[in-house]
């Protein structure tokens, strides 16, 4: 009689440690799915965000290029400085050009953010020597 209660008591116990590790291997796999899911949907938001940020970036080189070529009067030899935005600041560099009276200067705009270069575009713009 002794035996056939422990005997039941085992597998009981058994029985629920079954399902004990049933609930914690399952509550692992649902814990690693979401931790999974979580860092896919940083990563796509990190890419968005860069992306957006090279969008800008291309955008506001090739406005400064566009409004250099459109008035190049304005513009003599040298390197301007224009801060665009907290971070963001942009160098212009025209270099001096041939000497026909249509010259025509390299121009050099890098933008920098953070202080470290991101992007740099490289033209040639014509203006007339005056």
């Amino acid at each position: 009689m002794c035996n056939g209660k422990v005997s039941f008591q085992l597998r009981n116990i058994k029985k629920h440690g079954f399902i004990l590790v049933e609930v914690v291997v399952g509550t692992g796999i649902g814990l690693m799915m979401i931790l999974f899911l979580h860092t896919l949907l940083m990563k796509s938001s990190q890419l968005n965000a860069q992306s957006k940020c090279k969008i800008e970036a291309h955008y506001l080189v090739q406005q400064i290029i566009e409004r250099v070529k459109a008035d190049p009067r304005r513009y003599d030899v040298g390197t301007y400085e224009i801060p665009i935005k907290e971070d963001w600041t942009m160098v212009i560099t025209i270099l001096e050009g041939s000497s026909t009276p249509v010259a025509s200067y390299p121009i050099a705009v890098t933008l920098y953010i953070e202080g470290n270069p991101y992007l740099s575009f490289v033209s040639i713009i014509a203006k007339e020597k005056i």
